[in-house]
Protein backbone atom coordinates (compact mmCIF):
# COMPACT_ATOMS: atom_id res chain seq x y z
CA UNK A 1 0.00 0.00 0.00
CA UNK A 2 1.50 3.17 -0.83
CA UNK A 3 1.28 5.92 2.25
CA UNK A 4 -0.60 9.19 0.99
CA UNK A 5 1.30 12.20 2.00
CA UNK A 6 -0.18 16.14 2.19
CA UNK A 7 1.19 18.22 0.47
CA UNK A 8 3.32 21.33 1.46
CA UNK A 9 1.33 22.57 4.31
CA UNK A 10 0.68 25.81 6.72
CA UNK A 11 -1.53 25.92 9.81
CA UNK A 12 -2.33 28.80 11.03
CA UNK A 13 -2.98 29.02 14.99
CA UNK A 14 -3.07 30.76 17.96
CA UNK A 15 -3.22 31.07 21.36
CA UNK A 16 -5.96 33.32 21.78
CA UNK A 17 -8.96 34.61 19.40
CA UNK A 18 -8.90 38.03 17.67
CA UNK A 19 -5.06 38.42 16.65
CA UNK A 20 -5.30 38.51 12.98
CA UNK A 21 -4.56 34.25 12.37
CA UNK A 22 -7.42 34.54 9.78
CA UNK A 23 -6.30 37.66 7.94
CA UNK A 24 -2.69 36.31 8.26
CA UNK A 25 -3.80 32.70 6.06
CA UNK A 26 -6.28 34.59 3.50
CA UNK A 27 -3.22 36.56 2.67
CA UNK A 28 -0.94 33.99 2.89
CA UNK A 29 -2.67 31.58 0.93
CA UNK A 30 -3.19 34.19 -1.82
CA UNK A 31 0.66 34.86 -2.04
CA UNK A 32 1.21 31.53 -2.36
CA UNK A 33 -1.71 30.65 -5.50
CA UNK A 34 0.18 32.97 -7.71
CA UNK A 35 2.51 29.80 -8.01
CA UNK A 36 1.05 27.25 -6.83
CA UNK A 37 -2.70 25.00 -6.72
CA UNK A 38 -3.32 26.30 -2.92
CA UNK A 39 -6.52 25.05 -1.17
CA UNK A 40 -7.72 26.60 2.27
CA UNK A 41 -9.58 25.08 4.69
CA UNK A 42 -11.25 26.86 7.68
CA UNK A 43 -10.69 24.55 10.57
CA UNK A 44 -12.38 27.09 13.19
CA UNK A 45 -15.69 25.17 13.46
CA UNK A 46 -16.62 27.76 15.82
CA UNK A 47 -15.87 31.31 13.85
CA UNK A 48 -15.69 30.61 10.44
CA UNK A 49 -14.54 33.89 10.01
CA UNK A 50 -12.17 32.32 6.45
CA UNK A 51 -15.75 31.34 5.52
CA UNK A 52 -17.13 34.29 5.53
CA UNK A 53 -13.99 36.10 3.97
CA UNK A 54 -14.28 32.85 1.17
CA UNK A 55 -18.01 32.91 0.64
CA UNK A 56 -17.42 33.84 -3.30
CA UNK A 57 -16.35 31.79 -5.92
CA UNK A 58 -17.11 29.50 -8.45
CA UNK A 59 -18.09 26.11 -7.36
CA UNK A 60 -15.91 23.74 -9.01
CA UNK A 61 -17.04 19.94 -7.21
CA UNK A 62 -17.89 18.48 -4.27
CA UNK A 63 -15.80 16.58 -1.62
CA UNK A 64 -17.09 13.77 0.93
CA UNK A 65 -17.75 15.18 4.52
CA UNK A 66 -14.63 14.43 6.86
CA UNK A 67 -15.23 11.13 8.17
CA UNK A 68 -15.28 12.33 11.97
CA UNK A 69 -18.32 14.09 10.89
CA UNK A 70 -19.85 11.95 8.17
CA UNK A 71 -22.12 9.79 10.26
CA UNK A 72 -24.34 13.23 11.48
CA UNK A 73 -23.87 14.76 8.33
CA UNK A 74 -26.83 13.31 6.75
CA UNK A 75 -27.92 15.80 3.72
CA UNK A 76 -25.07 17.87 4.17
CA UNK A 77 -23.04 19.00 1.04
CA UNK A 78 -19.66 20.16 1.07
CA UNK A 79 -18.06 21.64 -1.68
CA UNK A 80 -14.56 22.80 -3.47
CA UNK A 81 -14.71 26.51 -4.57
CA UNK A 82 -12.46 28.46 -6.53
CA UNK A 83 -12.25 32.20 -5.19
CA UNK A 84 -9.39 33.24 -7.60
CA UNK A 85 -6.77 32.03 -9.91
CA UNK A 86 -5.14 28.98 -8.10
CA UNK A 87 -7.01 29.64 -5.11
CA UNK A 88 -9.75 27.40 -3.55
CA UNK A 89 -11.57 26.84 -0.43
CA UNK A 90 -13.89 23.94 0.89
CA UNK A 91 -17.54 25.55 1.04
CA UNK A 92 -19.79 23.61 4.36
CA UNK A 93 -22.49 24.60 6.08
CA UNK A 94 -22.77 25.14 10.27
CA UNK A 95 -22.23 22.46 11.81
CA UNK A 96 -25.15 21.33 13.78
CA UNK A 97 -25.27 21.01 17.91
CA UNK A 98 -24.57 17.29 17.30
CA UNK A 99 -21.80 17.78 15.00
CA UNK A 100 -19.80 20.03 17.44
CA UNK A 101 -20.49 17.87 20.22
CA UNK A 102 -18.93 14.83 18.42
CA UNK A 103 -15.84 16.64 16.84
CA UNK A 104 -14.97 18.28 20.70
CA UNK A 105 -15.45 14.92 22.12
CA UNK A 106 -13.59 13.04 19.69
CA UNK A 107 -10.11 11.78 20.34
CA UNK A 108 -7.26 14.15 19.00
CA UNK A 109 -5.32 10.86 17.60
CA UNK A 110 -8.27 10.08 15.83
CA UNK A 111 -9.24 13.81 14.82
CA UNK A 112 -5.38 13.81 13.42
CA UNK A 113 -6.21 10.46 10.86
CA UNK A 114 -9.68 11.52 9.94
CA UNK A 115 -8.54 14.88 9.10
CA UNK A 116 -5.23 13.63 7.15
CA UNK A 117 -6.44 11.26 5.41
CA UNK A 118 -9.57 14.14 3.89
CA UNK A 119 -6.92 16.63 3.64
CA UNK A 120 -4.89 13.93 1.54
CA UNK A 121 -7.90 13.18 -0.64
CA UNK A 122 -8.91 16.68 -1.55
CA UNK A 123 -5.75 17.33 -2.29
CA UNK A 124 -5.27 14.24 -4.33
CA UNK A 125 -8.92 15.01 -6.30
CA UNK A 126 -8.34 18.79 -7.07
CA UNK A 127 -4.22 18.55 -7.91
CA UNK A 128 -3.88 20.60 -4.64
CA UNK A 129 0.09 21.68 -3.89
CA UNK A 130 -0.07 23.47 -1.33
CA UNK A 131 -2.66 23.89 1.61
CA UNK A 132 -3.49 26.46 4.21
CA UNK A 133 -4.97 25.59 7.41
CA UNK A 134 -7.12 28.52 9.07
CA UNK A 135 -7.31 27.27 12.54
CA UNK A 136 -9.33 27.55 16.14
CA UNK A 137 -8.29 30.74 17.62
CA UNK A 138 -7.19 29.40 20.79
CA UNK A 139 -6.33 25.46 21.98
CA UNK A 140 -8.56 22.97 20.47
CA UNK A 141 -8.35 19.65 18.74
CA UNK A 142 -9.06 20.47 15.14
CA UNK A 143 -5.19 23.01 15.90
CA UNK A 144 -3.60 19.80 17.84
CA UNK A 145 -5.12 17.29 14.79
CA UNK A 146 -4.24 20.18 12.35
CA UNK A 147 -0.28 20.49 13.40
CA UNK A 148 -0.12 16.88 13.95
CA UNK A 149 -0.85 15.99 10.49
CA UNK A 150 2.39 17.66 9.17
CA UNK A 151 4.58 15.57 11.37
Amino acid sequence: MTERRLPTTVCFVSGKGGVGKTMLAVAFAREISLTNRTLVVDLDFFNRGLTGLMREGRIVGDVAVPSFLASSAEGQQWMIAEVAENLYNVSYPHLTQRQMQLFEELDVHKLRDSLSDWLCAVATAYNIEFLVLDCHGGPDNSSFAAFSCLS
